[in-house]
């Protein structure tokens, strides 16, 4: 009986230690799960899910604002620089023949016939036309040749208002003292190739272009009046 007594209190004391290595145990657990609980506050990483945010970097596709910069092509605009095309009306050549045609039967006048718009005035025989007024018709461009022998000497010419005149003497003394009234509408011309073909001659030039040459020898052209000519020239 009494080595139980003295056992008693022993028994009583490992009891007791168990209880709190049992409680030890079961804090440590709790203390564990406890905190791996909290490690689930790792799952707070997730946060950084947050970097999801830097999807926000996709603002950068605001970049894309740059594609304003296509604004550029509103230099485009420059090719209002076409409007320098509005230049060209710079190359119309206010000295061009206007011309306005009759059309129709060809006169009888043109005594060498016809071709298009251009009434042939025939005076190849001797003094065909010698000392003769003659006026080209109107409506069609004159084309005088004078090719005989004093063909045309101290022939009067009236061109045509509205079309081109054109006269050719290449006859000995063809055209001389020969006067030619040009036009306003088109071009005027006189060639004097003969000898001698052109003494004496006077051209009076009408406003558009305006020429006389002269490649034959002893030519002797009286003189060449230009007027109003936008472009007169006297090669004799």
């Amino acid at each position: 009986m009494r080595p139980i007594l003295l056992l008693l209190p022993l028994l009583l004391s490992c009891h007791a230690g168990r209880a709190s290595l049992g409680d030890g145990k079961t804090d440590a657990a709790d203390t564990a799960a406890e905190d791996g609980a909290d490690g689930t506050d790792g799952a707070d990483g997730t946060d950084g899910a947050d970097g999801s945010d830097g999807a926000d970097g996709t603002d950068g596709a605001d970049g894309s604002d740059g594609a304003d910069g296509s604004d550029g092509t509103d230099g485009t605009d420059g090719s209002d620089g076409t409007d320098g095309t509005d230049g060209a009306d710079g190359t119309v050549d206010t000295c061009a023949d206007d011309a306005n045609y009759a059309g129709g039967s060809c006169p009888s006048a043109c005594t060498g016939g016809c071709a298009g718009n251009s009434c042939l005035v025939d005076c190849s025989d001797l003094a065909a036309c010698s000392g003769l007024p003659l006026s080209c018709p109107d409506g069609w461009d004159c084309d005088l040749q004078c090719t005989g022998l004093g063909a045309c000497a101290g022939l009067l010419v009236t061109c045509p208002n509205d079309g081109a005149c054109d006269v050719n003497c290449e006859g000995l003394g063809a055209c001389a003292g020969m006067a030619i009234d040009c036009g306003d509408d088109a071009h005027c011309g006189l060639v004097c190739g003969g000898l001698g073909s052109c003494g004496g001659t006077l051209l009076s030039c009408g406003a558009k272009a305006c020429s006389a040459d002269c490649p034959g020898e002893g030519v002797a052209l009286g003189g060449v009046t230009c007027n109003d000519s936008c472009d007169c020239v006297n090669g004799c």
